[in-house]
C-alpha cells in the first residue's frame, strides 16, 4: 500500500467482492483468490469509489495496461458494468453456466453442453426463458425409467451474449432496450 493513501473500507470492499462473486471479474478468467483494484488508478483518482473498483486475480491485474493485448480501462468499465447487469438477469448457477461456455470459446473448444440434474432446470429457468439454452438432448432415463438428468446446449442468442460478455461490450437486459452508449 503507498504512503498516505487509505486503506479501501471494509464494507466498499466486501461490495466489490461480492459483486464479482469473490472471483476474478473478467469472464473467461473468474479465478479466485481475488483482490480489489482501482480502474483509473489510485494516483490519478486519489479516492475509493466502488464505480472504480474492480476484483481482478492477480495474472489479470497484471495484464491491466493500455498495450496491446493487455486489459484496458474500457474493458474494465465494460466488464464492470455486466457484472451488475448480469447478476440481476441470472442466478449463479446461470451465470456460472455462461462462464463455462465462455472458457471453452476462449479456450478453441466447441460450446459443447452442460448435464445437469433435471431437478434443476427451475434454476436454470431465465437463460432457458431469455432462449439462452435450449435441452439439446431429451432427458436421460435411469434403469427405472425416471428422468434424472437434461442436456443443455446455447443458442445464437446465449453465444451472442457470451460474446458480448468477453469483448466487455455492454450487455443488453432485454432485446427491445434503448442502445447504451458506449463506456
Amino acid at each position: 500500500m503507498a504512503q498516505g493513501r487509505p486503506d479501501i473500507p471494509a464494507d466498499l470492499k466486501r461490495r466489490v467482492m461480492m459483486e464479482a462473486g469473490y472471483r476474478c471479474a473478467i469472464p473467461t478468467c473468474r479465478s479466485h483468490p481475488c483482490a480489489i483494484d482501482h480502474i483509473d488508478d489510485w494516483a490519478k483518482v486519489k479516492e475509493h469509489r466502488f464505480e472504480n473498483l474492480i476484483a481482478l486475480c492477480h495474472q489479470c491485474h497484471a495484464r491491466k495496461g493500455n498495450k496491446p493485448g493487455q486489459i484496458d480501462r474500457k474493458a474494465l468499465l465494460g466488464y464492470k458494468a455486466n457484472l451488475s447487469t448480469l447478476n440481476a438477469m441470472y442466478n449463479d448457477i446461470e451465470r456460472r453456466m455462461l462462464e463455462t461456455f465462455a472458457e471453452r470459446h476462449n479456450e478453441g473448444e466447441p460450446w459443447g453442453v452442460i448435464e445437469l440434474d433435471y431437478r434443476l432446470h427451475f434454476m436454470v429457468s431465465r437463460l432457458f426463458d431469455d432462449g439462452r439454452i435450449e435441452v439439446v438432448r431429451d432427458a436421460m432415463a435411469s434403469v427405472f425409467g425416471a428422468v434424472t438428468s437434461v442436456h443443455y446446449g446455447i443458442t445464437a442468442s446465449g453465444i451472442e451474449l457470451v460474446e458480448t460478455m468477453i469483448a466487455a461490450r455492454p450487455v443488453m437486459v432485454r432485446e427491445d432496450d434503448a442502445e447504451i452508449p458506449e463506456f
